[in-house]
């Protein structure tokens, strides 16, 4: 890693568990993964994040604005906690919402789907991850949440951290 360059992770729920990616600057992606971890088992989301931080020592945690509509009860649990791990820890932190990604990426197509392939092109890395395209009856794929945790990166690495 370069130590002069800023690095963040970048967290995303799905219904059982959270994606996280960490990058280096904005062009650098050091690493990235789907984390299954149960809605009940906050001491495991905390060990998991733990882990990631002590690992990659992040300057940046950036998390899916949990005061959003559609958020549940266990997300908004989630984002405290994860708030409060990175407090204790001296990492800033950056709420990004939907209308953020889709306001970047409006270029691209406002479609989680169009603002993956965009990022695809950015991180060719990730394209083996990047699902098929989802029809309207088809749940979404977990793998999604990766992408959602890189654009909330992007989005987030846009603007000034403030600690």
């Amino acid at each position: 890693m370069i130590s002069d360059t800023p690095t963040t992770l970048a967290l995303d729920t799905t219904s059982d568990g959270f994606s996280f990616v960490v990058l280096q600057g904005s062009e650098t992606l050091l690493d990235w993964a789907c984390s299954q971890v149960g809605r009940k088992k906050p001491a495991q989301w905390r060990r998991r994040v733990v882990q990631l931080i002590e690992r990659y020592d992040p300057d940046l945690l950036v998390l899916a604005n949990a005061e959003e509509p559609r958020r549940g009860r266990w997300i908004k649990r989630f984002t405290l906690d994860m708030e409060s791990l990175a407090n204790e820890r001296g990492i800033a932190v950056r709420h990004v919402s939907r209308f953020e990604v889709r306001e970047m990426f409006a270029d691209s197509g406002t479609t989680k789907y169009k603002i993956a392939l965009a990022i695809t092109r950015m991180f060719p890395e990730l394209e083996p991850r990047l699902p098929r395209e989802r029809k309207p009856w088809m749940s979404e794929d977990k793998r999604m949440s990766i992408f959602d945790a890189v654009s909330f990166a992007l989005v987030a690495l846009r603007q000034p951290v403030e600690k």
